[in-house]
């Protein structure tokens, strides 16, 4: 029973991971309290902890040096819970700025860890399992919390950042169930009784950063581009791409619930079957003709997609030294959040090569099934690393 309680105060701390956007609801009535800004400034009180979520990932590494990890982890719990409530009690645009980045700050100092704790303690068919309902965790904290701000934004815009106060219960369960570092059995990773050089961890982490960029580039995407095809092609209103869109939300929660099963069933192959049928399920989308078609392609994408982002994890966990771990996690996570950051300058970007709404999903496609390719092939060389 205690060991169930540990992993699930572990799992737990991805439930908050991506709720930086999930009080994006109250931003038509925060537009309307906050007149004297710009449309702009205002949206930034809804994005600016990506970036500071970005660079504390990147200083994490540098950061575990000094801090340790059981500190580091409630430290953030504490910060993000906190800040994320000011705009409960003040309303003042600099003020919710300012928290709004602490905010990231928090969420960044436990988001490194919450998956290489997983990565660094536990082994073999285990670590696979929990990765993959991390995933799942992932996905459910980030819809429960959207729902119940929406739900609390009926009462009042600013009563939405309640939902951070799920931090409070994460810090809890942390603290209560989750042992000391030096508790912990040491991780045996066979990896690391190879000759790892610079070079080659460096460039499986750039590598992995790559994909789990694109994979993030795939998800903000279709959240922003499912909706105009709805409407563009006639298959039906704003209520039928919500449904699209929570379909796919649905459909990655299952996938991280049975990634576990899947990656015993087809081991070393589910890596290059995610990415493929990731980059399917987005050329379904991008050539339907009608609702079904649309939705079956989102459904893809959202099952293969979470697939491929905890390959991702579970990949850098299998093929570098456990002392290395966390320092590539970081880089991956900062490398998914600077592209989520950017996602709309991206989409604009690829909407130059042609005008079609779908044009940027069928070269995330392409691209999907690029890195699904050059995984097979890379597979030897890994090993030989």
């Amino acid at each position: 029973m205690k060991k169930v309680l540990v992993k699930a105060a572990v799992l737990s701390l991805s439930l908050i991971l991506i709720s930086a956007f999930s009080v994006s609801t109250a931003l038509p009535a925060m537009l309307e309290t906050f007149k004297e800004y710009s449309q702009e400034q205002v949206e930034m009180l809804i994005s600016v902890p990506s970036f500071s979520i970005t660079a504390t990932l990147l200083a994490s590494p540098w950061l575990s040096k000094y801090i340790k990890e059981r500190k580091m982890v409630l430290g953030g719990l504490l910060l993000l819970s906190v800040s994320g409530m000011v705009p409960v009690f003040f309303q003042q645009y600099s003020l919710i700025l300012g928290t709004r980045i602490l905010l990231g700050i928090g969420i960044g100092m436990v988001s490194a860890k919450a998956v290489s704790i997983i990565s660094e303690r536990y082994q073999g068919e285990e670590k696979t399992v929990l990765l993959g309902y991390r995933g799942a965790a992932e996905g459910l904290g980030n819809a429960v919390m959207t729902l119940a701000a929406g739900q609390l934004l009926a009462v009042r815009w600013n009563y939405a950042f309640l939902v951070y106060s799920l931090g409070f219960l994460i810090f809890f369960l942390y603290l209560v169930f989750v042992p000391e570092k030096t508790t912990w059995k040491n991780r045996e990773h066979k990896s690391a009784e190879k000759n790892f050089s610079i070079k080659g961890c460096a460039g499986i982490t750039g590598f992995y950063a790559a994909a789990a960029g694109l994979l993030t580039c795939v998800n903000s995407g279709c959240s922003l581009r499912i909706p105009l095809l709805v409407l563009e092609r006639g298959f039906g209103t704003e209520t039928e791409a919500s449904i699209l869109l929570s379909s796919m939300m649905v459909a990655g929660i299952f996938a991280g619930i049975c990634f576990g099963w899947m990656a015993h069933i087809f081991g070393g192959r589910l890596p290059v079957f995610s990415f493929l049928l990731t980059g399917a399920g987005l050329a379904v989308m991008v050539f339907s003709r009608n609702l079904f078609q649309l939705g079956t392609g989102a459904l893809l994408t959202g099952f293969f997609y979470t697939f491929s982002l905890t390959c991702v994890f579970n990949g850098l966990s299998e093929r570098l030294p456990g002392e290395t771990v966390h320092g590539a996690t970081s880089a991956v996570l900062a490398c998914c959040n600077l592209c989520a950051a950017c996602s709309p300058i991206i989409l604009k970007g690829l909407q130059r090569l042609d005008s079609k709404t779908g044009t940027p999903l069928l070269v995330y496609a392409c691209g999907a099934v690029l890195i699904g390719g050059m995984i097979l092939l890379k597979e030897r060389s890994w090993k030989s690393v």
